[in-house]
């Protein structure tokens, strides 16, 4: 195929053909549940290290939320990612972006829900 040639057509299926795959769920769950499972982990670490003093001990009081915070907008727009594409081609960047802002108003109700649930299990005060 040279550059000169056309692009092929490829024809948009439907709306009723946009239904996600199982792979397609499974990720965006797991954009979904992530953070909020991920947070009691960074928590912990974030205080042991504050409370241990260990060397280097400033920089990574800095670099544990800002991964973490990069985890969260990850997640959030794999999902607005999927979203969009299900939406069909135009606009897809647009879109992506808008659903990702739209996990992330989500995720200030789910993480702290999954990261307090996770946080009992972990110090298991047998809450549930």
């Amino acid at each position: 195929m040279t550059p000169e040639d056309p692009q092929p057509i490829v024809p948009d299926p439907g709306v009723e053909n946009r239904s996600l795959s199982t792979g397609e769920q499974f990720l965006l769950w797991a954009g979904i549940l992530m953070p909020g499972l991920t947070s009691p982990f960074f928590l912990i670490a974030w205080f042991g290290i504050g409370y241990a003093r260990s060397t280097l001990y400033e920089v990574w009081i800095v670099v544990l939320p800002i991964l973490w915070v990069a985890i969260l907008v990850g997640c959030c727009f794999l999902c607005g990612w999927i979203h969009a594409v299900k939406r069909g081609p135009e606009g897809r960047t647009q879109r992506a972006w808008k659903a990702c802002g739209l996990f992330v108003l989500g995720q200030i109700i789910l993480t702290p829900t999954l990261g307090f649930g996770c946080c009992m299990l972990v110090v298991n005060l047998n809450m549930f």
